[in-house]
Order: structure tokens, then sequence, then C-alpha cells
């Protein structure tokens, strides 16, 4: 068994004692870590024996996706994943590697002596490479002290970000970021990414690039989990709640096959680092994101722009600095998906590593047996999220028959064939989801010709000006960030593409079809008016997502054309950029200011115990609830899934705005005003004879709320002054 593997063996054996017995966060972490890291970096040496480092780490990370949420999501589906099955999940892995292993052929004993002599020699002179890469920095330092300066500045601009984030974490029920941050952290952001982009153009030491580039995609990848402690959003409780039954049960009934990829991945990992799934499923995404995303973006473009000849900067792009400004469109469009950990984010996060590698796969004309782990790594993702995973999976199988030894007919064939099968793909799976789950009220509908599509606001309209100088500014620039980036992608495709079509291009188009198709054709009928269109909005955005290699491509070149014109210019294209990247990072927080109402609040202690309350009030009754979404987030935390069958289902006791008729009783009765006969109709929809209105004082009209509330309910409860309770029976 190879060395990588044993201890991989090793660190499972460990991690899966201390889950069972000890629960130590401590072991847990190391044994994890060395699980993961053993397996990863076997995997990526075994896959991609000739690549980069980088492209190594990357394709192991893959074989953990598809062991993880491909594996593992098959293993639910079919016996669930109890405590036995998770632990020899996680000894069966390392098991099979070295089986795999031992099926290759034998390498003659030269070479191996060769190979074991490499090993020794990289460790014996870890030391001298460790003094002369100190040695380097201190002489780069005393050699540039205006560059040395400008590290430091930058140095203490994100690290007095990142201090700002550990001290303003809140518990309040907040609808605005900038309740809990105050506005000088966006100033601290701001200019560290100044500071960045200037010193990319300066001659740094090499390990510093990484460094820049982590921790600054992961000042913001951690503002949700460092800020939000109570939880930030809705989708995550009712995920957490499923992962944490699926935990404690082993399945959850019934099995549906979508977001599978999700929960047996943070099953698994919860119990592998013996931590549990709050922690695993909050940080899950920020922290793949962060470890992720730069390093994809890097080698991307690294191997997509030294494979070209170009007339300008062709000394300026084997520099490391060119490579890492791959995460300018990171910064500018793309951060959104890494601040939370729902389905669609984790699929999109995993979607754009799988599209960086298809890209490298399809310039480079890579062989058949190369395509396997994009096209497996796609099927986990589908697991994950259909929506991101199906087009994707089609995706890597056109990219894998443009670039195949098929004679040309077939290759055409395949290509006409897979670009329908991509048009359709999704309107097909809601067809067959609603074949297969009739009750969940999802309905196809003929009136393609009469919907009324959302309406989006021009990229230059200019909002009325309130002299509030940043919302003002915050408010124009909307969506100068994704003009900015549309325009890299452009760019980038000119450039790699010498002006010819690039199938990417092709297949964007491709997915706003589907949007197109599933916004006229299906019919939710079950979900709330404004969240009808969500399903065709999220489809349309994935179409970003196959242009990000574009995008970052388009970006080292424009720096890299800019680096050579007057300082003027040069400036002027800096505070654009850090002006875009500030404005992307307000936009994508909750905000309340001149121009925007903040609907979004966090849920905070006073909900916490309403829900808790209002469970002693009932005393062990059937009951249901109108609150709002962050109370029903809380309820579904505290108490897991408790639904009540009704001739329209089974409905859950609190409202949901996704499913279901309890939402809308409780927008009618914030709305137009709480009555005894609105509660009574709650109470006979769900079959229950108690039921409970909750009222949030931060609403507006709240006061209003409470004194027509009491002259009707049974009885009142105020919790701290911040959440009241009445009783109806």
């Amino acid at each position: 068994m190879p060395g990588l593997l044993f201890w991989a063996l090793v660190a499972a054996i460990v991690a899966i004692t201390n889950d069972f017995t000890s629960h130590s966060l401590l072991l847990g972490g190391l044994a994890g870590g060395v699980y993961l890291g053993c397996l990863i970096r076997w995997h990526g040496r075994w896959l991609a024996r000739e690549q980069t480092l980088a492209w190594r780490w990357i394709i192991g990370a893959l074989a953990a996706l598809v062991w993880f949420a491909g594996v593992g999501a098959v293993v639910y589906i079919v016996i669930g994943l109890s405590v036995p099955v998770v632990y020899g999940l996680l000894v069966a892995w390392p098991l099979l590697a070295a089986l795999v292993a031992a099926q290759r052929p034998t390498t003659d004993w030269i070479q191996k002596i060769l190979t074991w002599l490499r090993r020794v020699s990289w460790w014996l002179t870890w030391r001298q490479r460790m003094n002369h890469a100190i040695s380097q920095t201190i002489d780069w330092a005393t050699a540039s002290p205006l560059t040395t300066g400008g590290v430091c500045l930058w140095l203490l601009s994100i690290g007095f970000a990142w201090l700002t984030l550990l001290t303003h974490p809140t518990t309040t029920s907040i609808n605005s970021l900038w309740q809990a941050l105050p506005i000088y952290f966006l100033i601290s952001y701001a200019a560290s990414i100044l500071l960045l982009v200037w010193l990319w153009s300066r001659d740094l030491p090499p390990w510093l690039y990484p460094v820049m580039s982590y921790l600054t995609v992961g000042v913001v990848a951690a503002t949700a989990v460092l800020v939000y402690r109570t939880g930030y959003g809705f989708d995550p409780f009712i995920h957490r709640a499923t992962e944490t039954v699926i935990w404690q049960r082993g399945a959850i009934t019934p099995k549906t096959p979508y977001y599978l990829g999700q929960y047996s991945t943070v099953v698994m990992l919860a119990r592998l680092f013996g931590a549990s799934i709050d922690i695993v499923d909050r940080i899950l995404v920020p922290l793949t994101a962060t470890l992720l995303l730069p390093l994809t973006a890097m080698a991307t473009v690294r191997s997509l722009v030294q494979q070209q000849t170009f007339k300008w900067g062709r000394h300026l792009l084997a520099l490391p600095a060119t490579w890492w400004l791959a995460i300018i469109p990171l910064l500018l469009v793309f951060l959104d998906q890494t601040i939370v950990t729902t389905p669609q984010s984790l699929a999109n996060i995993w979607a754009m590593v799988v599209i960086g590698l298809a890209y490298v796969g399809y310039h480079h004309r890579s062989a058949a047996r190369w395509w396997l782990l994009p096209l497996a790594s796609s099927a986990a993702i589908s697991l994950i999220h259909p929506l991101t995973g199906l087009p994707l999976t089609l995706f890597v199988a056109w990219l894998a028959v443009m670039v195949s030894q098929w004679p040309l007919a077939w290759r055409r064939v395949g290509v006409v064939a897979i670009a329908l099968l991509g048009v359709i793909s999704l309107l097909a799976s809601f067809a067959l989801a609603v074949w297969l789950a009739p009750q969940v009220g999802t309905n196809f509908t003929a009136a393609f010709l009469n919907i009324s599509w959302p309406r989006f606001d021009w990229p230059l309209t200019l909002p009325k000006q309130t002299f509030h100088l940043w919302a003002d500014l915050a408010q124009a620039a909307r969506w100068w960030p994704l003009v900015a980036s549309t325009g890299l992608a452009v760019a980038g495709w000119q450039l790699i593409s010498h002006r010819r079509a690039h199938p990417a291009i092709a297949w964007v188009m491709v997915i706003l079809i589907n949007a197109g198709l599933v916004y006229g054709f299906v019919d939710f009928s079950a979900v709330i008016n404004y969240e009808q269109s969500a399903y065709a909005i999220r489809i349309a955005a994935t179409a970003l997502l196959y242009l990000w290699p574009l995008m970052s491509v388009g970006a080292v070149a424009a720096v890299t054309v800019l680096r050579r014109q007057r300082a003027t210019l040069q400036i002027t294209a800096a505070g654009v950029l850090v002006l875009l990247a500030a404005v992307h990072y307000y936009a994508i927080f909750p905000h309340d200011d001149i121009h925007t109402i903040g609907h979004a609040y966090s849920p905070g202690p006073a909900d916490v115990a309403a829900v808790r309350q209002i469970e002693q009030l009932a005393g062990g009754e059937p009951y249901v609830v109108l609150a709002n979404q962050a109370v029903a987030a809380v309820a579904m935390q505290e108490f897991g899934f408790r639904y009540y069958p009704t001739s329209a289902g089974e409905l859950f006791f609190y409202p949901i705005p996704t499913a279901g008729p309890l939402y809308q009783f409780y927008l009618t009765a914030i709305n137009s005003g709480p009555s005894r006969a609105l509660m009574t109709d709650a109470m006979n929809t769900v079959g229950v004879q108690r039921s409970y209105l909750v009222v949030n004082h931060y609403w507006t009209a709240a006061a209003d709320l409470i004194a027509a509330a009491k002259l009707t309910a049974d009885g009142w409860q105020d919790i701290d002054g911040q959440v009241t309770i009445f009783e109806y029976r």
C-alpha cells in the first residue's frame, strides 16, 4: 500500500474512534485534515502525474467530490447513511484506492530506487530550501523598500478587515449587514484591493501571491459565517435541519433525487472531523471557495495563456503575478456564490472548477480517458443541484466529443445531439419531477406567449439623486461589475479563440434558452408569487459560470496591457476596479439605504425564545403558527420537520414562502390586519385547534398590528420587547 494511502487509512481509524468516543474537535480536525490531505495528494499524483502541482491538488479535490457527493449520495439512496455506513465509506476510500493502485503495472526496480532517492532528497533539503526562500525574501525586502512598504500597508488593511469581522459578530435581528459592520470595513476592503492591484505590478516573492489571493477572497467568503452568529438566510436552515435528521437517523423520507450530494458530503465530513452539522455546513462553501477558486483561476489562466502566441507582453505572461490576476472576475461577479452553504452555491463553486478543467482539456485537445474525471465530477454536481449539474454534464460531454478522435460525421452528429438535449434538459427534468411527485404543486402551462417577463433596469440607468453619496453610487453602479466582466469575457474570447467561435459562448445561449423555457412553461403554483421566477433567474445566472475562464483571461490581458500605459490611465483603471469590487461586495449582502428597503431580517435570540415559548404554551397539543420566515427558520432549527397531513398535502406547522398556503395567511394578517376569522381559517386548513401569531417589533406597522391582535386573541406574551406572541384557540 502506498504511504499516503496507509496514513489516510490510519487517519480514518483515528477519526472514527474520535467520533465514536471523545468527539474532540482538535483530534478530529487533525485526523480529518491528514485523511483528506493524503487522499487528495495521492489522487492528484495518480491521475495527473504530468500536470503542475496546482492541477494535481485540484484534480485530487475533484476525486474527493466524486467520493463524498457522488458515491455518498448513491449509497444514501440505496441504504442510507447510518453511522456504520459512513464509517465504512471513510475506510473504503483509501482501501479501494490501494486496490486500484495495485493494478497499475509495476515499474522496474531502477525507477523505484530513483523515485525513493528523489523523495529522500526532498526531505533532506527542505531546510535548505526554506532558508533560501527566507533569504530571498529578506533580500527582496531590503532591495525594494517601496514595495515592502506597500506589502505592509496591504497586510494592515486586510488584517484590519479580518479583525473587524472577528470583533463585530451579532445575534440581533438585522436587515442590513452594515448595522453590524462599520462602514470603515468596506473602506479597508477597498484599500486592500487597491494595494493588491498595485503590488501585482511589482516583483514580489512567489509565495506572496497565493497568500494575498486567499486572504482577499476569504475575507468576503467568511463575512456571513463570522457576523451572523444565529444564522444567515432562510434556505440554509432548511438544509441544516435535513442534514441533522440524516446524521441522527441515517435517512429522511421521502428520499428526493436532488440536494443529496450536499447532504452526504456534510454528514460524512461531520463524522470525519467529529464536528457538529452546524459547523460543517456553515463553513463548507466559504472554505471550499476560498481554497479552490483562486487556485483554479490561476491554474486555468496559466494553462490557457502559456499555449497562446501573443505579440505583446510575452515576458509578462510568464510572471506568477500575471497568473494570479485571474481572481479579478471573482471579486467582481462571483463572490455571492461563496458566502453561504446551499446546494446551489456548492454546486456552482464545484462547477467553476470543472469548467476550468474542461477549458484546459478542450484547448489542449486531451484524449478521451482524460475526460472521465470531469464527467464523473459533473455527475456528482448533478446530485448536489441538478439545475447546475445537468447542463454542466452535457457541456463537458459536448467538449469531449468535439476533441475526440471519432470520424468527422460522428462528431457532428454527437455535437448537434448534445446541444439539442442541452436545450431541453432542464425542462425535461422538471417534467420528470412533476411525473414522479405531482403533489409538489409544480405544473406545466401553455401560456408561454402571455407571460410577464421580469423587469430589469438598464445597467447605465442613473437613480434619483438623494445626496447620499455611497447609496447613490452603489445604486447607479450595481450592474457595472457584470458589464465589466462581460467585457473581459469578450476580450478573453477574442484572445484565446483568435476571433473564431468558442463553444462556451454557444453553451451560454443553451442555458438562456433553458431559462426561457422553464419560465414560460413551468408553473410553480405552490410557491409564493414573488418567488415563482426564481428558478428561471437561477438558471440564467449559471450562464456566467461558463464564461469565467474567458473573463480571467481577459483580466490578465487587460492588466498586462495597462502595465505599459501611462500612469494616469493605470490609476484610473485601478480606481474603477476598486469601485466595482466594493459595489459588488455591498450588493451581495442585505442592505437598507435610501434606495433599498431591507426586508431580509436575520433570526435573533428573541425569535429563538419565541418559538420555544410557543412550544411550551402548546403543552404537547398540535398547533400552527403564522410568522415571518426568520422565525420559521428558527423553528425548523429547534424542532426539525413537523408536518400535518391535510387535503392540500403535508404542511409544515410554520409558514414557508416556497410551499403551502400558510405564508399567504401570514401576509394577509400583516397587510390587512389580524383577525379571529383569519386564524380560524389557518387552523381549519391544517386541522388543529390552536394557533399563534408572531409579530416582530422591527416591522414598521408593528404597533398597529399588536393593538389589533390584542382585540381578537385569547392571550398574548411579550418576548424581550422584540417579539409579541398571540394565542388563538
